[in-house]
């Protein structure tokens, strides 16, 4: 099946907060001519800058932030819910210890700006446009902080202009 183009102004049907709790999605970024992802569950979609954005989250650990730090674009991919094992593995699996994607059987689509899967049925393709990292002494809830930083791990925020999404 192949990819139609939506017109992220005009199109009323894309409910984020819903796709980022309830689906499991795939943060994909290129480097060198090498692909690296990691699965995500949270994330933000919104209007800011005079722009239509969506906000990713990557803690320092993780191999994909490497990757996120040297490319200008990324992808976010939603696959139907038949993806689900694969979807975890790759979320608990390094890339630096394996060509993961290629052990999952998925196909890596370089048409666009960035990297992203064949076998996704949304995916949207993001320039980065802001970059930060969480800082604890922010938080003015602490049982936020507590339940989502018990290691102090705090994620680095990427906030990626929306230059194309792709449906299936």
């Amino acid at each position: 099946m192949e990819f139609t183009k939506i017109d992220i102004e005009n199109e009323q049907s894309l409910n984020f907060i819903h796709k980022i709790n309830k689906e499991t999605a795939l943060l994909t970024a290129s480097k060198n001519e090498r692909v690296n992802t990691m699965t995500i569950a949270w994330g933000e979609a919104g209007f800011i800058w005079y722009k239509p954005v969506m906000d990713v989250y990557v803690r320092e650990s993780r191999y994909t932030l490497e990757f996120m730090e040297s490319s200008e674009y990324f992808s976010v991919c939603f696959f139907d819910s038949s993806f689900k094992d694969k979807l975890i593995y790759l979320g608990t699996h390094s890339g630096r210890d394996e060509n993961k994607i290629e052990k999952m059987n998925l196909t890596i689509n370089n048409s666009s700006l960035a990297p992203y899967f064949n076998e996704a049925n949304l995916v949207i393709i993001l320039k980065k446009i802001y970059v930060d990292k969480i800082e604890a002494s922010r938080f003015l809830d602490e049982n936020v902080k507590s339940k989502a930083y018990p290691k102090c791990d705090y994620h680095y925020r990427y906030v990626g202009e929306i230059k194309e999404i792709l449906k299936k």
